[in-house]
């Protein structure tokens, strides 16, 4: 019988640490996600331009941004992370405003492979007022110390 117990507990255990693992996983895959956006944004910033540069980088936000909400699984959380409960309390909101990243991103994407870098400016600013203030205003909670 203490046997079993001993497997049993060490089976508990050894689960324990995947769900860990996994969560990290998680936790890691988003926050790479968005510092990608963070830098993606800067460059194109930096280039605007430069339209081959803002192409390759808009599809680098909107590959991203396909991710989102799968990069947001109810209880995966970690103490400086941003995101607040809101994401899970509106998640239909919180996945329409991921869509509108994916979607302001292809459409920088598109302006910036037809080559009219006039037109880019514009859709870079509504990228980052809708696309990633969409979920920002909402769904993201103070910075941590």
């Amino acid at each position: 019988m203490r046997r079993i117990t001993v497997a049993i507990a060490a089976l508990a255990f050894g689960l324990g640490l995947a769900a860990h693992a996994g969560a990290q996983d998680v936790i890691d895959a988003r926050w790479n996600t968005m510092k990608g956006f963070g830098k993606s944004m800067g460059t194109i910033k930096d280039n605007l331009g430069d339209p081959a540069k803002v192409a390759v980088e808009a599809a680098s936000i909107n590959a991203g941004a396909k991710k989102i909400p799968s990069l947001f699984p109810e209880g995966v959380g970690h103490p400086k992370s941003r995101q607040t409960p809101k994401i899970w309390e509106d998640w239909a909101g919180f996945q329409a405003a991921a869509k509108r990243l994916e979607d302001e991103s292809a459409k920088l994407e598109m302006i910036a492979a037809s080559g009219d870098a006039a037109a880019i400016p514009a859709q870079f600013g509504a990228m980052g007022k809708s696309g990633c203030g969409g979920c920002h205003e909402t769904y993201r909670g103070p910075k941590k110390e």
